[in-house]
């Protein structure tokens, strides 16, 4: 019968017997080769040091260590073994006495350098690593995560740290904690002054199935243990979520840092607060990025006054984070203000003003104002096309692009696909046939192709697309996996369901895969094929993908958010045709009122909402109550649709029927069975038409 293999051993090594591990490596290396004592890895330390000095007891280096320092574990270190040798002490010491300055015991390191004995291979079976390893982490109670260099953080491609750090964050009470070396800290800061982008760009994309091990018998064994428990979609996603909450705390700190050293009057506070706020916006923090832009607004006026280039920058900022935070009303003052801005200052031939006028059109396009949008972008169109450098061809494209998108949201179909045929024009002649922007105007012409009915047509340039992201991009990426959900729509479309949730699965594996289970891009999966699902007869099933979706939202975006009402929509449209006449009320009302606050009264998504209250009201015989919502409804899609739009024929032919029922009811003295058979039949024949 075979042993049982031993527990981890949790003893760890103080800051102290660190410090004194790491003098006896520089009194050995200093005096012969300085610099190989600074290319160290710890690999080469074990080799050149750890293996010489234990080889004749054949032990753990811990044992040679002076026992003063050795303690109980209290932290696990997850590191690389590429590492510089220097830099893991360095981060583990400093991490020490960050813990001292907050009052905390002194920590006891597990590092495997020391913990283990190097002169033996265990070959330890698969469940030791999904059972007792786990256990061990969760009595040692924390995870430092050492991680550098900053733009291409090591770890996050090795198998052996992504299992740790999974180790950690997967068991309650086990803390992880994410460290850069100091120098590396400071490097990245440095770095995002110089470029916004930064940040973003150093969370690379987690994919533990791509990860590597330095013997392929581990990658196996780490691999065996994974799929034995959480599978890798659920450890990219917590491992993301983990990176992602530590990429917007280390942003916040470059700004805390230099509020603690006194320069907040500075440009470099400014241009940081502005980088910070920007970082905060690009990862959904938006409310946490307002008082960062409003700060960098107010240090640039004071230094500079209201003529200084970076006022437009921060009037922009912020508006694109009012936008974020659903704040659509705040957001069009910000982005006046910067027009205004850019007006005084560069005249109306300028990029700046021609960006600042496009955001002020998308704002206003969220807003549902779509004419006076088109107003807008129509100003930034013409005054890029004078322009002939590529980034203004560039910025024209995208101005066409939102007048399309604003004609389609009017129901004007061949104005919509006159203007995305102009912009495939222009990509196509400056970036070639091959490129995933052309194929982001194909994507357009199939959807504006779908909505005027001409299906085959739309069909041909979805799959356009479709080719073109999987070649250039890959057949995982989310742009394919975006064409994926347009094919599915046009599917829908034309009826043929069963191969539109195909499409729509296909979405949905790409976008769990490559942006994780919380994402927007997930949540609009989970709708479709709810949706779908509903057309097909299976409420039941259609419950659980919507209820995922609004889950998504809420996490993502919080209970308050107009993307968030869009999905309480849906839910109360399929409790409707459940018959759940009380909890649909209940989801359209709380819908109404997210929309009301945040879009304004005047919305098409408002509307939307108070047309299918209208229905729930004439179901319960309150027709007074179904009469004012259509009529509310219908004022505003007249105004922002026009009166040839569907959405208002048919809010026009609903109040011409709840009329009827109630004047028939009016000659009954009651809600005779009549007009209860025609309000059923209206709400079988309106019911989710216009779910989003």
């Amino acid at each position: 019968m075979a042993s049982r293999p031993p527990p981890l051993s949790l003893q760890g090594v103080s800051a102290a017997g660190l410090r004194k591990f790491f003098q006896e490596l520089m009194d050995e290396f200093v005096d012969r080769d300085t610099d190989k004592l600074r290319a160290l890895t710890t690999a080469d330390t074990c080799n050149t040091v750890v293996l010489p000095r234990t080889k004749e007891k054949q032990c753990a280096f811990l044992e040679l260590m002076d026992p003063e320092h050795i303690g109980t574990a209290t932290v696990f270190v997850s590191h690389a073994w590429r590492y510089k040798i220097a830099d893991v002490l360095a981060t583990m010491v400093e991490f020490a006495e960050e813990e001292k300055r907050h009052g905390r015991p002194e920590p006891y390191f597990w590092f495997d350098l020391f913990m283990n004995n190097q002169n033996i291979a265990a070959d330890l079976p698969q469940d030791w690593w999904s059972t007792t390893f786990k256990e061990s982490i969760a009595a040692i109670g924390k995870v430092l995560l050492v991680l550098t260099p900053w733009s291409n953080p090591i770890p996050l491609t090795r198998a052996w740290c992504l299992w740790e750090i999974f180790c950690g964050i997967s068991q309650e009470g086990v803390e992880l904690a994410i460290r850069l070396p100091q120098h590396q800290h400071n490097a990245l800061g440095q770095a995002l002054l110089d470029d916004a982008d930064a940040i973003t760009n150093m969370l690379v994309e987690v994919q533990a199935g791509k990860a590597e091990a330095w013997k392929p018998e581990d990658k196996e064994m780490i691999f065996q243990a994974i799929n034995s428990t959480v599978g890798f979609t659920q450890l990219n996603k917590a491992v993301k979520d983990q990176m992602r909450a530590w990429c917007l705390r280390v942003a916040q700190t470059f700004v805390t840092d230099m509020e603690r050293k006194g320069a907040t009057d500075t440009d470099s506070y400014a241009l940081m607060c502005s980088r910070v706020g920007s970082v905060m916006t690009s990862f959904g923090a938006s409310e946490a990025a307002i008082p960062l832009h409003e700060t960098d607004l107010r240090v640039t006026l004071a230094r500079h006054g209201p003529k200084h280039a970076g006022v437009g920058v921060a009037y922009n900022n912020l508006g694109t984070a009012h936008s974020g935070s659903g704040n659509l009303d705040k957001a069009a003052e910000c982005f006046k203000k910067a027009l205004a801005f850019d007006l005084a200052v560069h005249g109306h031939n300028h990029e700046s003003t021609g960006i600042t006028l496009n955001n002020l059109g998308n704002t206003l396009m969220q807003k549902g104002n779509y004419d006076e949008a088109i107003r807008y972008y129509a100003q930034s169109a013409s005054m890029l096309a004078s322009l002939s450098d590529s980034r203004a061809r560039k910025h024209l494209a995208q101005a066409l692009n939102n007048i399309s998108q604003a004609y389609s949201k009017k129901g004007e179909y061949a104005q919509a696909i006159d203007f995305s045929h102009r912009v495939l024009q222009i990509r196509r002649a400056t970036l070639g046939e091959q490129h995933p922007d052309v194929a982001a105007s194909y994507v357009s012409l199939g959807t504006f192709y779908d909505a005027k009915a001409d299906y085959d047509q739309a069909l041909v340039y979805l799959h356009k697309a479709l080719d073109i992201f999987s070649t250039i991009l890959g057949a995982s990426h989310p742009h394919t996996g975006s064409a994926f959900t347009q094919l599915g729509n046009t599917l829908v479309s034309k009826g043929q369901l069963l191969e539109a949730i195909k499409m729509y699965a296909a979405a949905l594996q790409i976008h769990r895969k490559t942006r994780g289970e919380d994402d927007l891009s997930t949540a609009m999966c989970y709708n479709n094929i709810g949706t779908t699902l509903v057309k097909m007869g299976d409420p039941t099933r259609a419950l659980e993908y919507f209820t995922n979706a609004v889950h998504i939202k809420e996490r993502v975006l919080g209970t308050e958010h107009p993307e968030t009402a869009s999905s309480y929509f849906n839910l109360g449209s399929l409790c409707f045709q459940q018959g759940s006449v009380a909890r649909a009320r209940e989801h359209f009302n709380r819908a109404l009122r997210i929309q009301q606050r945040a879009l304004g009264e005047d919305h098409p998504s408002t509307a939307m909402t108070l047309d299918n209250l209208a229905l729930v009201a004439a179901q319960r015989g309150d027709l007074a109550a179904a009469i004012a919502h259509t009529r509310r409804a219908l004022h505003t899609y007249t105004r922002c649709m026009g009166s040839a739009h569907p959405y208002t024929q048919r809010a026009q032919r609903n109040l011409a029927e709840f009329a009827a029922m109630a004047q028939r009811a009016q000659g009954f003295g009651s809600q005779s069975s009549a007009t209860v058979t025609a309000t059923q039949n209206l709400l079988l024949r309106f019911l989710c038409a216009v779910a989003k």
